[in-house]
């Protein structure tokens, strides 16, 4: 009798074991960090000062209207950078040029670039040393033009685009007009901002836009044709604001550049009603664009909405979007089926990038989204060891640390010697 009821438990057992399995995906904990996603739900994450207790945060999928479908669970694949010839502390940006990946890192005490093969193998890093000729004091973009070999590295303490090659040689320098904060390249020229004006960078010739200036909360649009898309471009010089029925989209942002194309908006907006009584200080500013109508509606129900990243390639168009609540939301617009897709959900106060945080660019490489996300560091207390884990939970590295009782038991960086590995994630829609 005993080992038939014995037996009988064991199913009992397994049988419970396979539906836990089959709810919840849990991820690498530590403390008071518990992180866990349900198969029927949007992975997310929530994160306590009270380090004795675990939270959890679901968000049923039949709470969320108005998107075509949610993807929980995203495929993905990864590329891991090695630390070679340097660590790589905040990611700006990305690029993908023919075999090679170029990354700005913008720490605080390393302004570099970093040049990787599209294996991961590290090829040069190039330095914010001085004002020489292939020197640069600092960076405040990077940028290439289509089908081109080489680089541009815009130099923000002076008035110089650095050109490099794909192996990082020094090529030429070119001198622009001071002060400039941002560029956008387009086609074989660059639309730069300046903190006072706004210019048309051509290879060949400048062609001046008219100086303006701007007063806190005013709205100033000043145009000027784009001989290459026979297009309008505007520059605004205290922040930009786009229109959509009664929604206004606004971001404050005098170093930002913002194009207006008549298929695609750039923006990075604040979302507030449009005032209809200064309507008419806009009648001459087009009225754009051919964007996903689930998405205005969402914004138009949730309020404040600020949008972190927004990219486009031919099929869809992709954007991060926050809701002031520390969360943070990828959307994926399908423009061939006119569908809107919610892709994940995550804290972007967190230190663990479970996929993207805010902190970490996007960018489109043969057309999946590409982010880069440092692998899992958790400080394990009882081997006293910075344990570096890939996206899957596999322990990556193990390096030990000086530990301190008082410190959290999850840090981003313990010392130099703690380098995890970043890794490039590419993510393809179906």
């Amino acid at each position: 009798m005993t080992r038939p009821v014995f037996f009988f438990l064991i199913l009992i057992v397994l049988g419970c074991s396979h539906y836990r399995n089959k709810e919840f995906v849990t991820l690498p904990t530590h403390g008071a960090i518990k992180l866990m996603k349900r198969n029927d739900s949007i992975p997310t994450v929530s994160l306590f000062p009270n380090k004795a207790e675990e939270y959890y945060l679901f968000t049923d999928l039949k709470d969320v209207s108005g998107f075509d479908g949610i993807v929980p669970n995203l495929e993905y694949e990864y590329i891991a950078l090695d630390n070679s010839i340097g660590y790589i502390g905040e990611v700006k940006n990305i690029l993908f040029i023919k075999d090679r990946i170029i990354i700005h890192d913008c720490s605080v005490n390393d302004v570099a670039v970093f040049i990787f093969t599209m294996e991961g193998v590290g090829i040069k890093r190039i330095k914010a040393e001085g004002r020489g000729p292939s020197e640069f004091l600092g960076i405040a973009q990077i940028f290439t033009f289509p089908g081109a070999d080489y680089f541009v590295v815009k130099d923000d303490k002076s008035s110089r685009f650095q050109y490099f090659d794909l192996n990082g040689e020094y090529i030429k320098t070119e001198h622009t007009m001071l002060h400039i904060s941002a560029c956008m390249p387009i086609n074989d020229s660059v639309l730069v901002s300046g903190s006072s004006y706004r210019q048309n960078y051509h290879i060949e010739d400048l062609v001046e836009y008219s100086i303006y200036s701007g007063v806190k909360d005013s709205i100033i649009y000043k145009g000027l044709p784009y001989k290459h898309y026979q297009k309008t471009l505007w520059a605004v010089n205290s922040f930009f604001t786009n229109y959509r029925g009664d929604i206004q989209i606004r971001q404050h942002a005098s170093d930002s550049i913002y194009q207006i194309l008549n298929d695609s908006t750039y923006f990075v907006p604040y979302v507030v009603k449009f005032d209809k009584s200064v309507q008419q200080k806009f009648e001459s500013m087009p009225v754009e664009t051919n964007f996903d109508e689930l998405y205005w509606e969402y914004v138009t129900k949730s309020g404040y909405q600020d949008i972190v990243s927004f990219l486009e390639n031919d099929n869809c168009i992709q954007y991060i979007c926050g809701l002031g609540d520390g969360l943070l939301y990828m959307y994926l617009y399908d423009k061939q089926n006119n569908k809107t897709y919610k892709f994940s959900t995550v804290l972007s106060a967190h230190p663990i990038k479970l996929l993207y945080t805010g902190e970490a660019p996007v960018t489109i490489h043969e057309n999946k989204f590409v982010a880069a996300i440092p692998g899992y560091k958790i400080l394990d207390g009882t081997k006293r060891n910075l344990v570096t884990y890939d996206e899957k939970g596999n322990i990556i590295t193990e390096v030990p640390v000086e530990y301190d009782e008082s410190v959290a038991h999850i840090v981003e960086n313990i010392n130099e010697n703690s380098n995890p590995v970043l890794m490039l994630y590419r993510f393809e829609f179906n």
